[in-house]
């Protein structure tokens, strides 16, 4: 739903990585934003209220001497987007909807992947709240 809007939050962090939606276009040095599900919300309260989930995929450029790039990415989105109060209307033309982003919590501090292909791989998790509009 707002992972564009992640996305371009990811951008001004990390503009040096190629930074995408639901997928990555390159080997190495690249951010990605996938929607993950979440909760729905209580069916007994505003039903307009969804509890999104988010995964920020940071890959670092190829090379051991950057591996600590993925890393600081990871802790700068961690440190930008955790405990954030927001009131943000994101528009979703291809839902033909916009959600009001009110908050957005990390579900665990960054979570370090591990290296493949000489590429080092961190995670971080986040969970929206958002209302339809």
């Amino acid at each position: 739903m707002i992972e564009e809007y992640l996305m371009k939050q990811g951008k001004v962090i990390a503009p040096q990585l190629k930074w995408t939606v639901n997928n990555y276009v390159a080997v190495d040095a690249t951010g990605t934003v996938y929607e993950e599900g979440g909760s729905p919300g209580n069916i007994n309260s505003d039903a307009k209220t969804l509890y999104p989930n988010y995964m920020f995929w940071i890959r670092s450029p190829k090379g051991s001497k950057n591996w600590d790039t993925a890393k600081a990415v990871a802790y700068k989105l961690f440190k930008q987007l955790h405990k954030q109060r927001v009131n943000e209307l994101v528009e979703v033309p291809e839902l033909d909807t916009s959600y009001r982003v009110i908050f957005m919590q990390a579900m665990s501090t960054p979570i370090k992947i591990g290296v493949e292909d000489d590429v080092m791989t961190y995670s971080l998790n986040i969970q929206a709240t958002i209302e339809e509009e």
